[in-house]
């Protein structure tokens, strides 16, 4: 079972050793980053106004047999905003559940005092 909190008291695992050499690597003189965090994206919200309608359901071609390639829209499962939380988050102990909370608030202008924005392009 992996650690799930960086706090826990549980046994190190194999996962728990991997973070610890990571974090000495990027300390260590003349080895700066060698072994870099791994950052990853993570999709906060889908749902995308593509065609500026106003809305983000998808929108169907009338007959898809007979309609130009194209006329279809698919907002729905489209990104509308991504959030990165990664092996450096994880270590300084921020909760996934809280970054993208924070990044939330961000994206709809909600922001709080001591919130940190993580959002950043979905691509």
């Amino acid at each position: 079972m992996l650690k799930s909190d960086p706090a826990s008291t549980s046994t190190s695992t194999n996962f728990d050793y991997w973070m610890k050499i990571k974090e000495k690597t990027q300390t260590m003189t003349g080895m700066s980053g060698y072994l870099p965090y791994v950052t990853y994206i993570w999709v906060g919200e889908r749902g995308l106004d593509i065609n500026g309608d106003g809305d983000t359901e998808d929108t169907l071609a009338d007959d898809p047999r007979t309609e130009a390639e194209g006329d279809a829209v698919n907002e729905a499962q489209e990104p509308a905003w991504c959030f990165k939380y990664g092996e450096e988050e994880w270590m300084a102990g921020i909760v996934f559940s809280d970054a993208h909370d924070e990044s939330e608030r961000f994206a709809y202008g909600r922001e709080r005092e001591g919130d940190i924005d993580r959002r950043m392009d979905c691509q």
